[in-house]
Parts: structure tokens; sequence; C-alpha cells
């Protein structure tokens, strides 16, 4: 109301983006809530708000202990186990160097975008334009 704009950073997941067995529920919220991104996006630029999907990383939190602890991950995501074990997992701290960025406005030209904490934010940037024009880095069906 204030026309200040602003900037909405949504933690989403890979698992939005790619099937994952046995976590149809995580992975289909995570595809609507990147989906919702990108409408949002569109809905509030006239405003200056700018909105983003990210893809903090394999983050050691609550949820992830009790998957990777639990008779249910060990049985049906054992995989998930395996990426912890071998180092695959990020600090929250390193997960929030990209929230922290594009909620300075470090990103703005890519919003509506899911964004990774894996990705170079700068050459992402660099090539804004083409990530629009191709329709990168959002949910699309493809023929």
């Amino acid at each position: 109301a204030r026309g200040a704009g602003g900037r909405v950073v949504n933690v989403s997941s890979r698992a939005g983006n790619v099937p994952v067995a046995h976590a149809s529920s995580y992975a289909t919220s995570k595809a609507a809530l990147t989906r919702f991104t990108e409408i949002l996006a569109a809905e509030a630029a006239p405003h200056g708000v700018r909105v983003f999907a990210v893809e903090p990383g394999q983050v050691r939190t609550a949820m992830t202990e009790a998957l990777i602890d639990g008779e249910a991950g060990r049985r049906w995501l054992p995989w998930y186990r395996a990426a912890f074990d071998a180092g695959h997992d990020v600090g929250p701290d390193e997960a929030a160097a990209l929230v922290v960025r594009l909620a300075r406005g470090d990103a703005d030209a890519l919003s509506g975008r899911f964004v990774s904490r894996a990705d170079d934010l700068d050459a992402l940037v660099a090539e804004a334009d083409a990530v629009a024009r191709d329709e990168r880095r959002v949910l699309r069906m493809r023929p």
C-alpha cells in the first residue's frame, strides 16, 4: 500500500522439480510452491514486489533428522541419509546467505524464478534476459 515494493522468498526444494519416489506429498507441495512463486511474481510485479523460490540445499533440520534417523526414511529414502553421510549437506548459514542476497535485491531481475544455493547467482543475474526469454528456472511442460 505504501508503494515501497519488497521481496518474498519462498523456501522450496529441488524435490518439486523432479520425481522423488516415496515423497509424493512433499514433492507435490514444493512443486505447488514453485508455481505459486511464478504466479505471485507476475501479480506483484506492478507493485514493485519481487518473488523467488529457493532451494537451500540439504540443510540439517528437525525434519531431515527425523527422516534420516526414522524407520520410514531408512526404508523408503536410504539415498537421502547417504547424501548426509557423504557430507553433501550444507550449513544453515550457507543456505541463509542466498536468502539474504535475494531479500536485499541482488537478483531482482530473476523474480518469479527458482534459484538454488548451488547456483552462481551473479552469473544468473548477468543472463537474466536469456533466462526469462528461454523460460528457464520455472515449471513448464515441454511438448
